[in-house]
């Protein structure tokens, strides 16, 4: 199954927004180090973030869906 250029190429544009979005607001508002709680890992945050990436990443998910031999479906968006 081979991916679309277009699908491909917003998908870099996106990450690239994202990040100099997220670098200017780091730079503009200077946060402050999150202090972890005790007996609270890292594990913890890790799995919050991937939660959350999986939750956003969700909707577009039927943009890639394919039948069991591999054709890409055409799903109508609604």
């Amino acid at each position: 199954m081979t991916s679309k250029p277009l699908y491909i190429a917003a998908a870099y544009i996106l990450v690239i927004v994202g990040g100099i979005l997220s670098w200017v607001g780091d730079f503009v508002r200077h946060p402050a180090v999150p202090q972890v709680v005790q007996g609270l890992g890292i594990f913890a945050a890790l799995y919050v973030a991937a939660q959350a990436i999986e939750r956003l990443v969700e909707p577009f998910t039927v943009l890639a869906r394919a039948d069991d031999a591999g054709r890409p479906l055409h799903v109508p968006l609604r």
